[in-house]
Formats: C-alpha cells, structure tokens, sequence
C-alpha cells in the first residue's frame, strides 16, 4: 500500500507502537478524516475499541463476528457519509497459521459457515444470538480447565484459562519524538534498576513483544534494591544499542525471525 500511496496519506496503527507514538499518529489521523485529505489505515485490533476514528470504507479480515462489529463501528461512524457505506469482510490468502487461538479461530470460521448458509445481519440481535448459540455449543473447555474447575483451584484455573497464550513482556523503545524520555529512562533503569515510578515514566515508550523474539535484540532489566539493581530481573527490556533501527517511525518495534542452520562450520 506503500508503494502506491503517497507516504502522508498512509498510517499504520499496532500495539508495535509505543503508546506516545500511537497517540501522536491518531491526532494526524483524526485531522486528515476532519480535513477531508486522502487517509489510509492499516491496524491490528488495537483499532476496534477506545479509538474515535470514522472512515469512509472498511475492509476487514475474517475474525469472530463481535471483532467485525467492533471494526465495522469504525466506519460512517458518525453517518456523515450518507446511510450506506460498505465493511467488506475477506478471507487472507497467507499461508500458514492466520489466528492467535482456538477460540478465535472457530470462532472466525464460524463466521464463514453461517454467513454461506444466509447473510449475517450485524444490526439484527437474532443473528448475533444464533452466531453465540452456535459458537457455545461447539465450545469445549480444556482437560486442564474443566479439572481445574472440578478442583475449585483458583490458580491452577487461571493458568489454563487463556484465550490467547500471550507470553508478553515489555520492552522500552527509543522512540524519536520521546527521545529525551527514553534516554532518561534507560540511564536510570541501568543505574538504580527498575522501580515502580521509572516503570510509570517509561509507560510512554514501552511496548509489549514476546519474551522467546527478544533473545539477543535486548538486555533484561533487573528489579531496584537499596538504589541499584538487584538479582531479581523484571519483565522489563532494552533495545540494545547495535539494535536500536528495530524500532521504525512507521512500523513500530520489528524484530527480525532469527535465522536457524542445520550445519556446522567445517575445517
């Protein structure tokens, strides 16, 4: 899309993006829909709530049908556009794994099935009923869980209670329009370790990356005790230095796969 658009009439929104980053592309992005000029958004989910964005046409991929609800209220949100403007919903042509989960992935096909049979009206709570109807019944706990549940173990239930297996951790970024924020942070952070008010300085610039993705890209940060840092690392990181062009001014924190060899070096 980059290639065949002006790149100021292009924006991408991700949770990639530092919070200060993501605020500052959504007052350019609710400037340029106010102003009428050409805007183009491509977003994850981070789009579809407590974002007050109205376009014209939304295309959104196949997904369980309360995200669809969720994005299609992104579009003539606010009717300035006449009654009809059209959310196109469409089956990626990737390969490979499409959905973080099973629920959202049954869920989406879910969607598929129903709206082959008859189409699915988002507006009419008969339709949003039978797609719920459907999806619970299919549904089917987890061994873990439904042990868990017999148990009446609270821990044991939250740790197989996952929708989404999201092994997350943070990571502080050197975003260019925090720049003096992030040096900072890192000084300190390096310096007396992570406390809780350096954690709620950095808020800003952190964004949230899996823990296995970050080996070798960033430095784990240790926990403050008495001033300095402790033994006891955080769920804290930092780009290291050599790897600070990962995070992009329009794509946010992007670490490469990690090349993987099935050989060895020979003499």
């Amino acid at each position: 899309l980059g290639e065949q658009s002006p790149a100021e009439e292009t924006f991408f929104l991700t949770t990639d993006l530092c919070p200060a980053h993501r605020s500052r592309l959504v007052k350019t992005i609710v400037h340029r829909l106010g102003s009428g000029l050409p805007c183009r958004v491509v977003a994850t989910q981070c789009i579809e709530a407590g974002v007050d964005l109205d376009f014209q046409c939304m295309y959104r991929a196949l997904a369980p049908l309360e995200s669809i609800i969720q994005a299609a209220g992104r579009c003539n949100r606010n009717g300035k556009y006449g009654s009809y403007r059209p959310v196109i919903v469409f089956e990626p042509d990737e390969p490979g794994r499409l959905y973080p989960g099973d629920w959202y992935e049954n869920a989406a096909i879910l969607v598929k099935q129903l709206s082959a049979c008859r189409r699915i009206d988002i507006h009419n709570p008969e339709d949003i009923e039978r797609y719920y109807r459907e999806l619970f019944k299919r549904a089917q706990d987890k061994a873990a869980l439904t042990e868990a549940l017999e148990n009446r173990s609270f821990s044991d239930t939250e740790q197989a209670y996952r929708l989404i297996d999201n092994q997350g951790v943070r990571v502080i970024v050197p975003y260019e329009g925090e720049k003096a924020l992030y040096e900072f942070v890192r000084a300190q952070a390096l310096q007396t370790g992570m406390t809780p008010a350096l954690m709620c300085l950095a808020a800003p610039i952190t964004v949230t990356a899996f823990a296995r993705r970050l080996s070798g890209f960033a430095e784990n940060l240790r926990y403050s005790k008495r001033g300095r840092p402790g033994e006891a690392a955080s769920d804290y990181h930092l780009l290291l230095p050599q790897c600070a062009s990962h995070y992009t001014g329009d794509m946010g924190l992007q670490l490469p796969e990690k090349a993987t060899y099935d050989w060895m070096w020979k003499k």
